[in-house]
């Protein structure tokens, strides 16, 4: 479930409690246990950015291979995004926010087809793709040799992922000329870079 505040990840730490399996459960269980249950929030760990990235930069490739496919240019610029360049690595910068902190992600384009992420002073190998099962998205990755199949939903500015160990939201910054536009058409808000009038 996502777009809505639910406490899916509240059931999943009671549910998952030692004392609560044993059937240890009383009407002060939620009281006595709070801190497990309720834990204080931290910064995400640095290979979930690593996926959510990796998801945002896949679904653009997902976007350049669809326009691949109906243009009848083979060589056009707009229909790759494998960051190719003549005899240098490709790097970009990604900035995701977690939380209130925004994060800078350096990218580097390796000629294999993985990416090497910078965050701080950590670097990652990371390798993946996307896969649909049904009505769902699979982010299938490795992130320094460790495997993982994640379900990711990209929705509007935020970036879901569900794993095992439960949900990851990541937000997109959204730039400052947009950040007062809204889907439900809040004015004052440029959402063109010039002026004027769409009839």
């Amino acid at each position: 479930i996502v777009g809505l505040h639910t406490n899916i990840d509240f059931l999943l730490n009671l549910s998952g409690h030692p004392e609560f399996e044993a059937g240890n459960v009383h009407t002060d269980f939620i009281a006595q246990h709070h801190k497990e249950l309720f834990p204080s929030r931290k910064a995400t760990a640095k290979e979930f950015l690593c996926q959510a990235a990796l998801g945002l930069i896949l679904q653009e490739k997902a976007v350049s291979d669809i326009f691949n496919v109906q243009s009848q240019d083979q060589y056009s610029p707009f229909a790759s995004s494998s960051g190719r360049r003549l005899n240098i690595s490709y790097t970009r910068n990604i900035t995701l926010r977690d939380g209130k902190n925004n994060v800078a992600i350096a990218v580097t384009y390796n000629h294999d087809g993985s990416y090497s992420m910078r965050i701080e002073d950590e670097t990652f190998q990371v390798l993946g793709d996307l896969c649909t099962e049904g009505d769902y998205t699979y982010l299938k990755c490795s992130v320094n040799g460790v495997a993982s199949k994640t379900k990711l939903i990209i929705l509007e500015n935020t970036i879901y992922l569900f794993s095992m160990e439960g949900s990851t939201q990541i937000g997109i910054p959204v730039p400052k000329y947009l950040s007062s536009v809204s889907s439900d058409g809040t004015q004052e808000g440029a959402i063109a870079p010039m002026t004027g009038t769409i009839e």
